[in-house]
């Protein structure tokens, strides 16, 4: 019998060669005209760019708006920051009673920190061990000193490629950072020496009075009133007359027990410095020479950092690893109202901000206290950097900046209540070369003023940090 399905499956089933010339044939799409392809080329690659291109021109544009905004403001509150050095002088820790806090720089802010961008840089010395703050005049001048015994000056308004207006050569170290007021600029030489220059002398500046010591000279001077105090290795605290102009002789002096290598501090007619015997002296800034201290304090160690003066209380801290609180009406047989212990010993001097009082310590943590405490007093927050604090930081515009032997420099916001961490950290140098290959420890304290930054590392150079338009 015929086989029906074999019939059925033979018509329905293509042949071989049908099958293949099925498979093989090829779906063929419209050709788009050269044109229409140039031009999507074309957007593609202008997209690319735009994303490119837009966001740096956003940064470029939000740069040169904050750098004007910074020129305004800066210009605005110069004349009150010129009014007061004209009155009051500026030097280490700012003012005499040493808050290391500038309430006149408005430019710098928390929003704009992070633009903040190197300016210029100048290498004073080769030498390492800078101690030696710069500090900015009423005349837009800046003022350091290096350790290869050379006081700089430069113009302020500078903002690429600095070289010094003048330079003059000690015959020793200056570790001391100058003091300016009623026109003069005084520094302190390691060659004994303490210095008077014209502030507004500009090429070729001569002393116009110098005056040695028996000592070294590693503390600051201060002004207050009408007098410059200056201590001395030889254990002497020294007074002049800070409007003396030729041949000046000290009009007081007192001999502490030790090198005197803390910053006098001074507020209200009264004096408080430090010296290596481990004591905190307070006098009479009326009846200095004239006898003894109103009183003296002994601690466990040597006090070379200095002390500072706010809100009815005067803080210093020693070798012996404590910061200590006294009254500052005190005026006989007086007491720590405080202290607090940290983990090392203390150099660097506090300072005051927003109501909180900073110290840094030797154990590499930055303790911040509230300023209105009067006993029992600890650390509202601390905060841990990654090298020892043997200097002094300086607030402005409501931030804190502190400089750490790990060479880094951190921003804190000084209204931060707990928990407190840096806005930001600047690395003025990121290696050095040789066998250390390590930043250039900040052992000055920073300046704050119009706008900019100055940063004095540790290997002598003078770093400037600003806006660039």
């Amino acid at each position: 019998m015929p086989d029906h399905k074999s019939n059925e499956t033979e018509k329905v089933s293509p042949s071989a060669s049908q099958y293949i010339q099925h498979t093989q044939r090829r779906i063929r799409m419209p050709r788009m005209p050269r044109m229409q392809i140039r031009t999507l080329l074309i957007v593609g690659i202008s997209l690319v760019l735009l994303a490119i291109m837009v966001p740096r021109m956003y940064t470029n544009w939000k740069t040169a708006r904050t750098a004007a905004v910074v020129a305004i403001t800066a210009a605005n509150a110069a004349p009150a920051y010129a009014q007061h050095v004209r009155l009051h002088g500026v030097m280490d820790g700012f003012d005499a009673a040493h808050t290391h806090n500038n309430p006149y720089e408005q430019s710098i802010n928390a929003d704009n920190i992070s633009q903040i961008q190197p300016l210029w840089s100048y290498q004073l010395a080769q030498d390492n061990n800078a101690t030696s703050s710069p500090i900015i005049s009423n005349n837009h001048k800046v003022f350091v000193g290096s350790t290869n015994g050379r006081f700089y000056s430069f113009e302020a308004d500078c903002d690429t490629e600095c070289q010094p207006l003048w330079s003059y050569l000690t015959a020793g170290a200056i570790t001391t950072t100058p003091a300016v007021a009623y026109g003069t600029v005084f520094v302190g030489s390691q060659d004994h020496s303490i210095y008077a220059f014209d502030a507004n002398c500009v090429h070729d500046c001569q002393p116009l009075w110098h005056y040695r010591t028996t000592g070294a000279i590693n503390a600051s001077p201060t002004i207050s009133g009408t007098m410059l105090y200056v201590g001395s290795d030889d254990g002497k605290l020294y007074a002049f007359n800070a409007f003396c102009i030729s041949a000046c002789l000290p009009v007081r002096s007192y001999r502490t027990g030790g090198s005197i290598r803390s910053t006098l501090a001074a507020s209200d007619d009264m004096l408080y410095v430090g010296s290596d015997d481990g004591k905190l002296y307070a006098f009479d800034a009326r009846r200095l020479g004239n006898g003894q201290p109103l009183w003296s304090y002994q601690t466990g160690g040597k006090i070379t950092a200095a002390p500072a003066i706010a809100n009815g209380s005067v803080y210093v801290g020693s070798d012996d690893h404590n910061l200590y609180a006294f009254a500052a009406s005190c005026r006989q047989r007086c007491q720590p109202l405080w202290h607090y212990q940290t983990s090392a010993q203390i150099t660097a001097a506090p300072i005051i901000s927003d109501s909180h009082l900073y110290i840094g310590s030797m154990d590499h943590t930055l303790y911040a206290f509230a300023i209105n405490c009067r006993q029992h007093c600890q650390p509202l927050w601390h905060y841990q950097t990654a090298g020892s604090l043997s200097t002094a930081g300086m607030s402005a515009n409501s931030l804190l900046y502190l400089g750490a032997n790990d060479g880094r420099l951190y921003i804190f916001a000084t209204r931060c209540a707990a928990t407190c961490k840096p806005l930001s950290i600047l690395t003025p140098i990121p290696t050095l070369p040789g066998p250390r290959q390590s930043s250039a420890p900040i052992t000055t304290t920073p300046f704050i003023a119009a706008g900019k930054l100055y940063i004095h590392t540790d290997n002598g150079t003078l770093y400037t940090y600003g806006f660039a338009g």
